[in-house]
């Protein structure tokens, strides 16, 4: 997996950030999560670690203007 500034690239999927509707995760064991990332294709699940899914926030937050 590898996350750029304005997409991810999963196990089983390249999406661009403007093509994510929705993004969930839950909770597996202690640092890693469960992530499903929802674009008007499909559902890709993709198990992350703690970074990985902050990673993949902060920059998705950045790429849509999100402030805190």
């Amino acid at each position: 997996m590898k996350i750029y500034k304005n997409a991810i690239k999963t196990e089983r999927a390249f999406i661009l950030f403007n093509n994510i509707q929705h993004i969930s995760w839950r909770l597996e064991f202690k640092n890693d999560y469960e992530v499903k990332i929802y674009s008007n294709a499909q559902v890709i699940i993709q198990p992350m670690s703690t970074n990985d899914l902050d990673n993949l926030l902060e920059n998705y937050k950045e790429f849509m203007g999100v402030q805190d």
